[in-house]
């Protein structure tokens, strides 16, 4: 679509660590200063019957508009073969219960600007 796009988790630096190379931080002193954000791509992943369910969207940071979404499913097979063969994604944040889902993790790491 012609926008650039940045990994807003992105560092200046590799840390070299006994875990393994680093480049992405959750902790915001690490992060660089403000960037001129139009848009962000932001989603949701969903533990749904035989598999998870992805919802994203891209919205318009200063307007708050929606500028595009998507649905999709990965069935568990694929979602294994991905994963490994346990098919277990460890949650990032506790599951939420809904109707006919759990909600596994949120997603919002990608920023358009």
């Amino acid at each position: 679509m012609g926008m650039p796009v940045v990994d807003f988790k992105t560092t200046d630096y590799i840390r070299i660590t006994e875990l393994g190379d680093l480049t992405f931080s959750k902790d915001f002193l690490d992060l660089g200063g403000n960037s001129p954000v139009r848009y962000v791509v932001a989603g949701t992943l969903l533990k749904y019957r035989e598999g998870y369910l992805v919802n994203t969207r891209i919205v318009g940071v200063e307007s708050k508009t929606m500028v595009a979404s998507a649905q999709s499913f990965i069935p568990d097979e694929v979602a294994s073969a991905v994963l490994g063969k346990s098919g277990h994604t460890p949650p990032i944040i506790p599951p939420v219960a809904t109707s006919d889902a759990i909600m596994i993790s949120p997603i919002a790491s990608i920023i358009q600007a």
